[in-house]
Order: structure tokens, then C-alpha cells, then sequence
């Protein structure tokens, strides 16, 4: 089944070839799909239970999504796993079935988003992995080097193997977004466009994380408090900004990760305050103020470790963060209201 020309691409490269998956497929097959990566022992362990994972809560998802928005609409979306070892996610039209729309995500994902999870919760303060924070020596990084110093599973603690299903399922929410709100039928005329479309996937993407992942399948994936919840966005969206910008091929039209962070949280807030799990405040300065500092506080030892990582290029100077935030408020959201109240708005899935 091939896409129409009308889809949306996140991600390295795509392979010339489609080679889809039926579902996560073996230790063996996953070795031969990484066979550029060695994966062998715990490493290999390791790529095959978070791609089983991330499987697992994407499938009730997508049902979840099915039930509550697509099938009152008349729509429908089928996701499928692409036999690369990059990070590649891609979300269009089916080009054979009205109002049918496919996410196609690669099995390189959650191996990407492990290795980088894994890298920069090594790296912060008083980390139980700190043995892993110095596996890259300048020749290779995290995404293209997949946690090379891992010699047993159990160096991996349940924080960076939480934090990159949270990533993938804010990647999962981000191409949904790209769908639903009609990104993929509409073609940008300029990269100003592009960041537009993209801090409209975000916003929405934090709004799906905020209300959905207190709901996951699994009661220990649950955040036990609304702070837990926020908390996690904020992580998963600073990694996933990270992880865009360093594989992108478009790299210039994303924003910095600790701007585009507020993108995403923008669209957490909003939800948690429409579910009621949110504090409430009397004006809006209180509450940005309130959010800001929560922000600031949860992604400091990320920017820190980001800073300090194989990645660190990635992490923008001060110079050019702030001028990052100054084209966010004064040209991207201004475009994404445009574009949402014009071609958009009749663009979008209605029921």
C-alpha cells in the first residue's frame, strides 16, 4: 500500500524500499534489521523489549483513538512498523481507501530514543548509571551508536527505559496530530510554515499526552499524581526536541529542545486544565509564571547533561535560544493561528 503525496515525515531518511513488519518481530530478526549496530547480549535484550513495549501501548492507543475520535468521523488509522534501524516516522493518506490514514514508524525509534535516553540520564548529578556517561569518545554519538558501553541489562535503570516509551508515545501523539488536525493535506509554502505545522503538532501532542498516559494499560506506566504527569512531558519533550534536531534532514526548521518544550507543555497545560488536574490561578501571569518555573526546574539537569553529551552541538548557545524564542513568539505561532484558522479549519477531522 503506498501514501499519497500528502503526508507528513519526521525523522532521518526514509529507505528507498518499504519493508514493513507484521508486529515486533524476533531477537534474530531484530539483529539482522540493527545489523549495522552489533547488537549482541544485553544490548540486543534491550532493543527487543522496548520495541515490545512501545508495541504493546501502541496498540491500545490507537484503539483508544479509533473509539473516541476516528471511527464517529468515518475515519481510520493503522500504524506499521518499517524494517530500518534509523530514526524515521512518517504519518499520510492511504492512497486506496478514503479517509484511511497510516503511521509508519521505524524499528530504529525506540532503539534511538533508548540510546539517548540512556546517555543523558547517565550524565546528570548523582545518576545510578553514571558508569554509562562516558561511552562516546567524539567519534559517535547516541543516536547513531546505540549504548556501546551496556554490557548487562540490569545498567539500565527503569528511568531511561520509562523515559523512552514516553518519548515514543509523544512521537506516536505527534504524527497523530499531524492527521487529525490536517497537516498532511496541506502543503507549506515556506519553512516558516513548516515550524508552524510543527509547533501544531506539538501543542497537540502535549494535549493527547496530558490527558491519555493516565491512562495506559499498564498501572505501573500510570503517573501516580498530575505533578508525575507533567513531569514526564517535560522530559519526554525535551528528548524527543533533542533527537528531531539531530537526525532531521530539516533540522533548521525545528526549534531548540528547551524551546520547543514549551510547545509541547503549552498543549499538556491546556488539557490538564480542561480534566481538572491542573491548580487554578487567578490570572494568567500567576499561572505562566508557575508553569514556567516548573519547566525550568524539571528540564535543568537535562539541558545539563545535553550540555555535557554526545550531542551537545544540539543544545543551542544562549544567543541562540533566545533568538529562538523570539522567532517561536513573534513569527511561528503567529503563522500556526493563520494556517489553523484558514486552509486548516476545514482540513481537520470533524465527527
Amino acid at each position: 500500500m503506498t501514501l499519497k503525496s500528502g503526508y507528513m515525515r519526521d525523522g532521518d531518511k526514509k529507505y528507498k524500499e518499504d519493508r514493513f513488519l507484521k508486529a515486533v518481530p524476533s531477537a534474530e530478526r531484530i539483529n539482522e534489521v540493527f545489523y549495522a549496530h552489533n547488537l549482541t547480549g544485553a544490548r540486543l535484550e534491550l532493543v527487543r523489549q522496548v520495541c515490545i513495549d512501545f508495541e504493546k501501548e501502541l496498540s491500545y492507543l490507537n484503539e483508544q483513538l479509533a473509539i473516541h475520535r476516528l471511527d464517529p468521523a468515518g475515519w481510520s488509522l493503522v500504524y506499521r512498523f518499517l524494517s530500518q534501524d534509523n530514526f524515521y516516522a512518517e504519518v499520510g493518506k492511504s492512497a486506496y481507501v478514503p479517509k484511511n490514514y497510516e503511521i509508519r514508524i521505524s524499528l530504529g525509534v525506540p532503539a534511538t530514543v533508548l540510546s539517548v535516553a540512556i546517555e543523558l540520564i547517565s550524565l546528570q548529578v548523582d545518576s545510578q548509571s553514571s558508569n554509562l556517561g562516558c561511552q562516546y569518545d567524539g567519534s559517535s554519538c547516541s543516536v547513531e551508536n546505540f549504548f556501546p558501553g551496556v554490557t548487562s541489562v540490569s545498567e539500565v535503570g527503569g528511568a531511561a527505559t520509562n523515559l523512552a516509551l514516553d518519548v515514543c508515545l509523544l512521537l506516536y501523539f505527534h504524527e497523530v496530530s499531524h492527521m487529525v488536525f490536517g497537516h498532511c493535506d496541506y502543503c507549506p509554502r515556506n519553512s516558516k510554515e513548516v515550524r508552524a505545522l510543527e509547533f501544531d503538532a506539538d501543542f497537540n501532542a502535549g494535549s493527547i499526552f496530558g490527558s491519555w498516559v493516565m491512562g495506559l494499560p499498564s498501572a505501573i506506566r500510570r503517573p501516580s499524581s498530575s505533578r508525575e504527569l507533567v513531569e514526564r512531558l517535560i522530559r519526554a519533550a525535551f528528548v524527543l526536541g533533542v533527537i528531531f534536531k539531530a537526525v532531521s534532514r530539516e533540522s533548521e526548521n525545528y526549534h531548540y529542545p528547551s524551546v520547543r518544550v514549551a510547545s509541547f507543555m503549552s498543549g499538556g497545560v491546556f488539557s490538564m486544565t480542561k480534566n481538572g488536574h491542573a491548580p487554578e490561578f487567578s490570572d494568567d501571569g500567576e499561572s505562566d509564571k508557575y508553569w514556567e518555573r516548573i519547566v525550568r526546574d524539571v528540564q535543568a539537569p537535562l539541558l545539563d547533561a545535553l550540555r555535557r553529551s554526545s550531542l551537545s552541538r544540539f543544545s543551542g548557545t544562549e544567543i541562540e535560544i533566545q533568538r529562538d524564542w523570539d522567532e517561536l513568539n513573534s513569527v511561528t505561532y503567529k503563522v500556526r493561528n493563520e494556517l489553523k484558522d484558514g486552509p486548516l479549519a476545514t482540513l481537520r477531522v470533524t465527527p
